[in-house]
């Protein structure tokens, strides 16, 4: 087995998007929803903000050249989850909120899922998950 980067966690989660006007909907919805908070980005010489929260970074970026998701609400799409400990309560607030989600339940382990779309078509993923277990072949 090969040995791998000295990675510790992850830092941040960078989101792009082509549309400026979609920053501030973009930040209240990571705010407001997942509960994220504003922080300290550097003076770059782009449009963009930088949110903390669950120990990671969510770096929204203005950039003409992205490509930003969308499309139906898929399960295997790329996305960011986020643990939850009362997954009824988030999709209450869903609800409550008017955001589209699909459910998921897994199979074996009875895990459920919701995925919704971000302003900019990122897909987010929340679920309960049990604690990882090393895989033993």
């Amino acid at each position: 087995m090969s040995q791998a980067l000295p990675l510790e966690s992850v830092n941040h989660i960078a989101r792009a998007t082509r549309e400026l006007d979609k920053l501030q909907e973009t930040i209240d919805f990571y705010r407001d929803v997942l509960g994220f908070r504003e922080i300290k980005r550097p003076n770059f010489d782009f449009p963009g903000a930088w949110l903390y929260g669950y120990g990671v970074q969510i770096h929204l970026i203005i950039d003409d050249d992205a490509n930003a998701a969308g499309g139906r609400l898929s399960k295997r799409a790329d996305h960011v989850a986020f643990h939850t400990p009362d997954i009824e309560a988030v999709e209450r607030r869903l609800d409550e909120l008017g955001i589209e989600y699909v459910g998921n339940t897994v199979p074996t382990t009875g895990v459920k899922q919701l995925f919704f779309h971000d302003p900019n078509g990122y897909h987010i993923e929340v679920g309960t998950y049990p604690p990882a277990i090393e895989k033993t072949d």
